[in-house]
């Protein structure tokens, strides 16, 4: 580029020329020019961990690094990008993750969650967050979803990927745990916004049955509570969680709910 005085992508024509290999798609081209950005972004950037790094300007940065790995699970870009999903962060350990941000009631941005995007990932480390972030006074997508709390039940869920999976079918009164367990103070935010009561769909284990019970005992007479208690199971015996269902019972199960 330098010494032709070129673009990225007419430096690599000319590279092509030299080595005789004219066969690389503008895919690829894309592709490495991508990677390179990835690279650099990161270099200069450092391991973006720290609390007061969580701002509005590392996550533009973090955007147009996001991975392929939650479309291989149906999820469209455009549902991804309404939940601002990113990537491009690398952990302590070198390990690649697409960046989840989670925001408060209000809007603000306050930690980022980042998924392991390797195929052989460690599944006690598959999800890590920002140190310090404390999930007891934040219910994820609460900030889009409480407008609809004066007229419908807010639909409460255990992650990430269920609340998109239902917000991609329509319903954008739905909320997540982050877990199976209830903090104090998540209970506080839905007695203020969850005027129509919840409907608690939580995953299909023993953590997901004991949690919806323990929500019930939470906010029993405090307002009206519809549980779900998911079936479905895959070909292994394990339980699904509300992401995994097709759209049609997931939306059964809803429609019963209340």
């Amino acid at each position: 580029m330098a010494t032709k005085r070129v673009d990225f992508k007419e430096a690599l024509g000319v590279l092509e020329d030299l080595v005789g290999n004219n066969q690389m798609s503008s895919f690829e081209v894309l592709a490495i020019k991508r990677e390179r950005n990835r690279k650099s972004f990161i270099r200069n950037t450092g391991v973006i961990t720290r609390p007061e790094m969580v701002t509005e300007e590392i996550l533009e940065q973090f955007k147009p690094f996001r991975s392929d790995l939650f479309n291989k699970d149906d999820f469209s870009n455009l549902t991804l990008d309404h939940f601002e999903v990113a990537g491009g962060y690398v952990d302590d350990y070198g390990i690649p993750r697409d960046v989840i941000p989670i925001r408060d009631h209000s809007g603000e941005l306050v930690a980022f969650s980042f998924r392991d995007i390797r195929d052989d990932y460690d599944s006690d480390f598959k999800y890590i967050a920002t140190p310090d972030f404390d999930k007891d006074r934040v219910l994820y997508n609460m900030h889009n979803a409480k407008s609809y709390g004066e007229k419908l039940p807010l639909i409460l869920v255990e992650g990430f990927k269920s609340v998109w999976r239902l917000q991609s079918l329509g319903l954008d009164n739905c909320i997540a745990i982050m877990g199976s367990k209830i903090s104090e103070g998540q209970v506080s935010l839905l007695q203020s916004f969850a005027f129509e009561g919840i409907i608690v769909m939580l995953d299909n284990d023993k953590a997901g049955k004991e949690g919806t019970e323990s929500i019930i005992k939470w906010l029993d007479k405090r307002m009206p509570i519809y549980p779900v208690y998911i079936t479905e199971v895959n070909d292994k015996g394990k339980g699904l969680d509300p992401s995994d269902l097709l759209p049609e019972r997931l939306i059964e199960y809803v429609s019963y709910a209340c």
